[in-house]
C-alpha cells in the first residue's frame, strides 16, 4: 500500500468518525506526518513567501510590460536585462514548485 493510500484510507476512517481507527493508520506511517515534517509551520511559511515572491515578479512584469520592452528593443547591453528576468523567475518560482511539492509529501521517483 503507498503513502497516498494509507492517508486516504485514514481520510475514510475519520469521516465515518472512527477517529481512533484513523490516528492508528497515521502512526504507522511513522514520523513522516509529525512536527517537523514535511508540513511544519516553517516548511508552509516559506513556501508561501516564494509563492507570494513568485506572484509579485509575474505581477511586476505585468504592470512594467512596455517599459522592459522600451528598455530592451534599444540593443546593446539591454540584452542582459532579458536574461536577468529570466534568471530571476527560473529561480523564485523554482524553488517555490520544488517546496510545494514537499510540502505536500509528493516526491518523484528515483
Amino acid at each position: 500500500m503507498t503513502k497516498f493510500d494509507t492517508l486516504m484510507t485514514a481520510v475514510v476512517f475519520a469521516e465515518r468518525g472512527e477517529v481512533a481507527t484513523a490516528q492508528s493508520i497515521l502512526s504507522s506511517l511513522g514520523s513522516r506526518l509529525t512536527a517537523g515534517g514535511p508540513r511544519s509551520l516553517g516548511r508552509i511559511v516559506k513556501t508561501a513567501g516564494l509563492g507570494l515572491a513568485s506572484a509579485a515578479l509575474y505581477g511586476a512584469l505585468y504592470a512594467f510590460e512596455r517599459p522592459i520592452l522600451a528598455m530592451t528593443a534599444e540593443g546593446g547591453y539591454s540584452l542582459f536585462l532579458v536574461i536577468a528576468i529570466a534568471f530571476a523567475f527560473s529561480a523564485v518560482h523554482g524553488a517555490f514548485t520544488g517546496r510545494f511539492w514537499d510540502t505536500l509529501g509528493l516526491k518523484a521517483r528515483k
